[in-house]
């Protein structure tokens, strides 16, 4: 019972915001989500979808049940039955992923790589002459990380392929 309430404690503590989450209606007032390189997939009632996309930036859930609140115009009883309803509902999409926190978002990005995770979507070719800094440059664009594995070395097998002109002749 102690792990609940310390986890209760922390999402109260933690700051978060909507996570990369892609809706497409569903009919009935309903919306299915999904968060976008997980398989978490879930139907949210239109209310609840608002209130996730509301959460645009890195705030506690108290605040962003506050936020939303104001917007609905809100008070008296009525503020804390609701109030009540939308936090445990954001505690919910924080644990199934739908918010994400600063400290989730901090370690993703520490554990990414990004230049090894793009894929190369262009072919090039770089002729020089010798002596020329030719694999210098291949080196350079090979540590990018970004560039491919470009090399250097006598004549490429290209060359053997192009068809005879005048100029080479």
């Amino acid at each position: 019972m102690k792990d609940l309430s310390s986890l209760s404690e922390t999402i109260h503590i933690c700051e978060y915001r909507m996570a990369d989450v892609a809706f497409f209606p569903f009919g009935n007032q309903r919306v299915m989500a999904c968060v976008r390189g997980t398989e978490t997939t879930r139907l949210l009632q239109e209310a609840v979808v608002k209130l996730l996309k509301q959460c645009s930036e890195f705030k506690t859930i108290d605040e962003h049940v506050d936020s939303y609140c104001q917007k609905l115009q809100v008070s008296g009883t009525m503020l804390e039955s609701i109030r009540s309803k939308l936090q445990h509902q954001l505690q919910h999409l924080a644990q199934e992923g739908y918010l994400i926190s600063s400290n989730q978002l901090l370690r993703k990005t520490e554990t990414t790589n990004p230049a090894k995770e793009v894929q190369p979507h262009t072919c090039y070719l770089i002729c020089a002459t010798a002596r020329s800094g030719s694999t210098l440059l291949c080196e350079v664009l090979k540590n990018t990380g970004l560039a491919g594995q470009p090399d250097s070395g006598g004549p490429p097998a290209i060359l053997t392929m192009l068809p005879e002109s005048s100029e080479r002749a």
